[in-house]
Formats: C-alpha cells, structure tokens, sequence
C-alpha cells in the first residue's frame, strides 16, 4: 500500500475527531527553521480569533486493541487496517506544508499494541518533523488512554496542544460503549498529567454526545469539573453517528442540533464563567438543554422582566442574549460618564438587538414581553 493509499484511510479515521487551533506561545531563536506555532486527509479548522487554518488530520494507525463499540478501528472489526511508519508520515506532512495545503498536524492513533507503544512511534514522527525538517508549526497530539507519565511529559515537549477523549461523562456510562477502559486510571489521570506538564496551547476532550444514553445535564457537569480541576481548555461534542459493522450500529444517530445546543451551554460555562447550578433551572425534566439558544432560556429564567439598562450589573449584561464580553465592557465604560438613552446607542456599541432588546428597558421604554422574542442567533 502506498503513502497516498494510506492516507486516504488514515484521514478518513480521524473525520469523527473534533479539534480546533490555538497558537502556541513560544518563542524560536533560531532562523533554521520552517513554519510558524501560530497556526495546523486535510480538515479546516480556525483559530480562537476566527482565523481559518487547514490541519493534516489523521491516524498513525487505524488498528486498535481496545473495543468501543462505536468505533471502526474496534479490536476485530473488518476494516482494513494500516499504519504509517516514521518517514512516511513526517514525509507527507512536509510535502502537503510546503506546498501551502496545510498549516499544521492534527496526529491521532488507534491503540497499536499498547498505549506505550503507540505514543512511542507518534512520538518518533512528530520528533522527526521537529528535528530532521527543524518544523515549528503547529502539532495536536493524541494521547493514548493508558500511556505512561514519561511519554505524557514527553509528549508536552514536542506537541502545542494535547488531549485525550472521555468520551462519557461516567464510568457507568463509558462502561456502554467500552468493557476495557477504566475512566479514572486511562484517562482522568492522564489529563492530570497533561495539566501538570503546563502544555503550551494546553489540553483538550470530546465526548460522544449520545452514545452511551446520557444526558446533556450529566454531559455540562463533566464538563465543568474539568474545567475546574483538570485545567480543561475546550470540550468538544460529537454527536453519535451510527457505523455499519459496529454493536451500536442500529442505535439511532443524535441530532446535530443536540451538539449546537452543548457548545453553547459549554460556552456560558467556559467563557462567561456561568455557574453550573445557574443552568439546573434550564434543564428539561429528563435532564435535557430545550430546543433553542441554552442563553436565551437562561435569561427568561433569570429575569422576571426587562431589565434598565443603566442600573443592570456586569453579571446581568452578560446574562442577556446579545450582549458579550466587548459589548458589555463598552457599555459599562459609557454608563460610567453618561446614562444610555436610546436603543440606537446599544446598536453602535455591538449589541445584537434583536436578540437583547426584549430583555431591555432603556428611558423607561421596553418590549411589552419577554415571550415576545423567538430569535436564535448565538451572541
């Protein structure tokens, strides 16, 4: 089988792998180098400023030991398997780079043998890059459930940005879609590691939205503890896809709008520092984020109408859809010389006022009520 063969697979294996680039923050002294850390099969993919960038996302190997049910690269399953060796992969990579097809690696794996074995041979290519063609782009790399402390360390000296995936927000739950894996010891420990090492673009998980019959509410709770005690930099959501060959191949697919739906409620989490309890309020009975923006409901829960404008604090601001962070500063930064009289003056500062305006008094003026608004765009 030839490179392009194995790319061709390879980059389809890693297509359920969500990812995004951050830039790297470290300095290169020397002129004897090639590509910059800001960046990043090829995947688009953007930058926390909204900067488009192309990554080479693939799978060193699509053979794997472990058994999650969902997965094609499942321990026996048909599909045909391969796997790069160290020159190839660095080799590709170069010749798609230089070529201006791509600006950075996105490196994943199934587990070859054992987890130690498979970082080692990721670790052999992405060390190539660095020192045979002195590359200083931007690399993601897997780490695989299991991998020893030294590897991890190992890993956070070569690689911008790590992550390893959770895939479930229990062990209850990662048990339905893996009898092999142990949560806590494969990968909770792992992301400890990961956090310790002080990774320069810092460390990252996805969860597979639906798989294992979970909830959103058990899915944002995960979520926040690993923001809060892992040093979690973004979770991702991928909604559970159905895959020919696989136990869990005549489970129905998840929605995509179920995955809007957690990016968002993760976003209030993340960015805007919302208190899990805040969201409880939201939540369906079943313990699923309604239909709709996750800010939206939260604001007719916190509010019991239109709030002034002028007397409402930062916290309030950024509770009301259309309202963010830049926007909220820049109103605080003119309530503080003169009252905002006029919806116009909203406008010219960034705020969304078809979303904010149902939630807004302003001269003593207001939409008649908050059930009034329906717009879903996301602030």
């Amino acid at each position: 089988m030839n490179t392009a063969e194995k790319i061709a697979i390879l980059g389809s294996g890693c297509k359920f792998d969500a990812c995004s680039c951050y830039p790297a923050m470290r300095q290169e002294k020397s002129d004897d180098r090639i590509g910059d850390g800001i960046g990043c099969s090829i995947t688009h993919s953007a930058t926390p400023d909204g900067k488009p960038v192309s990554l080479f996302k693939v799978l060193y190997s699509n053979a794997c030991i472990f058994d999650c049910k969902y997965c094609p690269s499942r321990s026996g399953c048909s599909i045909k398997k391969t796997m790069f060796n160290d020159s190839e992969l660095a080799g590709a990579f170069m010749k798609l780079y230089v070529q201006n097809y791509v600006e950075g690696l996105f490196l994943s794996s199934g587990v070859i043998r054992d987890a130690d074995f498979t970082m080692e041979k990721m670790l052999s290519s992405v060390r190539m890059l660095r020192e045979k063609f002195k590359y200083r782009g931007y690399v993601h790399l897997k780490v695989m459930p299991g991998a020893s402390r030294e590897l991890v360390k190992q890993a956070a000296e070569v690689a911008d940005r790590l992550s390893i995936n959770v895939e479930a927000p229990s062990q209850s739950r990662l048990a339905e879609l893996s009898d092999l894996k142990d949560l806590k010891i494969d990968v909770l420990r792992r992301q400890r590691w990961m956090a310790r090492e002080g990774v320069r673009a810092g460390h990252s998980t996805q969860f597979v939205v639906g798989g294992a019959g979970e909830s959103d509410q058990e899915i944002l709770k995960m979520a926040d503890w690993e923001y809060r005690e892992v040093g979690l930099q973004k979770a991702y959501y991928s909604a559970f896809t159905p895959v020919c060959s696989t136990p869990l191949q005549g489970r129905p697919q998840v929605p995509v709008a179920r995955e809007v739906s957690l990016y968002r409620a993760d976003f209030l989490l993340r960015s805007y520092k919302v208190p899990l309890r805040e969201l409880q309020g939201v939540f369906t009975e079943d313990g699923m984020l309604p239909l709709g923006d996750p800010k939206v409901h939260l604001a007719r829960a916190r509010f019991d109408g239109p709030v002034d404008i002028n007397e409402a604090s930062r916290e309030d601001l950024l509770r009301i859809p259309g309202i963010g962070h830049v926007s909220a500063a820049r109103l605080l930064q003119m309530r503080a010389s003169e009252p905002v009289t006029s919806f116009e003056q909203l406008h010219h500062m960034g705020i969304v006022l078809k979303r904010a305006r149902p939630f807004l008094k302003v001269n003593g003026h207001a939409q008649a009520t908050l059930a009034q608004f329906g717009g879903e765009e996301h602030a």
